[in-house]
């Protein structure tokens, strides 16, 4: 696995620069640091050193970075579930108690009170820079909507909510004019009509968020509106291809568990597209389309 990553990034000419040598360094090893057989990640981190001619102690201290950072990740996530699970369950409790209270003794709650809807779970909630994209398009109307889903496809909006607001925008550029006062006035489904108004009162969470993240400059929405959205993009495609290259992460160690050299090596070349897929984004290539 190591040797293949590194032969193929010097292919791929991502060896030109110390710069670049680290970055593929660092790759590797976070790679490696996802594989939860120590004797296996100690067996890759020698390999690595023998390919990459770093020593080894360097490459382990890379590597224990990377699995702490992993393990707060993991962390963050379970306390993220928990919550979730606390709130909804709370919920579906609070939901039971008003339909036994109305209900009582005596038969089916009276007309006009409405049952608690019932569902398999909340609609996912919009990511901060879902928001602000969201937020410019119903502010700035047809010019916002066409340059940020010029760049932006909607299957790259969360499911539910975020994507059919998406939805409903693009439909109205395309219809000649776009009516923010429809999808606030409720014209388009209460969903949409709450979700508007909720990017539209939010303007602070996702600079906060962002600052947490990568080196990408956040303008402020109203000096910059464009080169905000710009900011917005390159973070929602780098969450959805982060996301992508979990995935791979995850297929390559059962690859690797199962001895299925193949497929491990397929899957390392679709992580490395992946990864350079990353980088492109993070330099705005995507813009230039």
């Amino acid at each position: 696995l190591p040797s293949f990553a590194y032969q193929q990034a010097r292919r791929q000419g991502d060896l030109e620069t110390p710069e670049d040598r680290v970055e593929v360094q660092r790759e590797i090893i976070e790679s490696v640091a996802r594989i939860p057989d120590p004797n296996l990640r100690r067996e890759y981190v020698n390999r690595t050193s023998e390919v990459t001619g770093v020593p080894d102690a360097d490459l382990f201290r890379m590597l224990e970075e990377k699995r702490e950072e992993i393990e707060r990740r993991a962390q963050r996530r379970q306390k993220r579930e928990q919550r979730r699970q606390s709130q909804s369950d709370g919920g579906r409790d609070d939901a039971e108690g008003a339909s036994a209270s109305s209900e009582g003794p005596d038969g089916p709650p009276p007309q006009g009170t409405k049952e608690a809807p019932s569902s398999d779970g909340s609609p996912a909630a919009p990511l901060p820079e879902e928001r602000v994209l969201l937020r410019l398009m119903l502010e700035n109307g047809s010019r916002m909507v066409s340059f940020v889903l010029g760049h932006t496809a909607l299957d790259e909006f969360t499911e539910g909510p975020p994507r059919e607001l998406a939805r409903i925008l693009a439909q109205m550029y395309e219809e000649g004019t776009v009516q923010t006062q429809e999808i606030l006035g409720g014209e388009h489904g209460e969903g949409l009509q709450q979700l508007g108004a909720a990017v539209l009162m939010d303007e602070h969470e996702a600079s906060e968020h962002w600052a947490k993240k990568e080196d990408i400059s956040v303008p402020h929405l109203n000096d910059r509106p464009y080169e905000a959205a710009e900011s917005a993009m390159k973070f929602l495609k780098l969450d959805r291809v982060n996301g992508a290259l979990q995935s791979v992460r995850e297929q390559m160690y059962g690859a690797t568990q199962n001895g299925e050299n193949d497929q491990v090596q397929h899957l390392q070349q679709k992580m490395m597209s992946l990864q350079e897929l990353r980088k492109s984004i993070k330099r705005g290539d995507f813009l230039d389309n």
